[in-house]
């Protein structure tokens, strides 16, 4: 089953593919946007190929989805989409990031907006009840922008090497969006 494209205002998500894999490295090649996410800096293009072909295993196997964010059809300034997919609690872990280029204008919030209807309504390729996110601490904005989302501090959760994890249910989305 194929994953559809996501239109937003401003922007485009696209199931990512290998036609991808040079602006995924060039994005996650810099020091300032690995920063802030759980793998190093990409030393070549290969390593971003890899990063696809899991991301396409995933989508292939309905446990998960990188969409490319996309300013016009082809201006590619980030990424976002579900890197793990629990099925038993039907629980969905994202990950998303961007060119610094592009920071603190609203794109990610745009991004990740459609992003959550899409995976709580019936048109998803797989249910989802719940969504979490792992942030490093020391990431406020990312962690402004989950706290704008909906998302909360699970307090009960295992706290590693700086990481926190945030949850949104389905059901808080939905009331949010009233």
């Amino acid at each position: 089953m194929q994953f559809p494209i996501l239109n937003t205002k401003r922007l485009l998500l696209k199931p990512i593919t290998y036609k991808d894999a040079s602006n995924l490295f060039e994005l996650l090649s810099q020091f300032e946007v690995c920063l802030y996410n759980n793998f190093s800096v990409l030393d070549n293009k290969d390593q971003a190929k890899n990063l696809i072909q899991q991301d396409l295993e995933n989508s292939y196997n309905n446990i998960g989805i990188r969409f490319v964010i996309n300013k016009t059809f082809d201006e590619f300034i980030g990424s976002c989409g579900v890197h793990q997919y629990d099925e038993f609690n039907k629980r969905a872990i994202i990950g998303y990031e961007l060119d610094p280029v592009h920071w603190r204008k609203g794109y990610m919030l745009e991004a990740l907006t459609r992003l959550f209807d899409y995976l709580f309504s019936q048109d998803c390729n797989f249910e989802v009840n719940q969504i979490a996110a792992n942030v490093l601490n020391l990431n406020i904005p990312s962690i402004k922008l989950l706290k704008k989302l909906g998302f909360v501090n699970c307090d009960f959760s295992e706290k590693i090497d700086d990481i926190i994890q945030y949850r949104l249910t389905k059901k808080e989305w939905l009331n949010n969006k009233k």
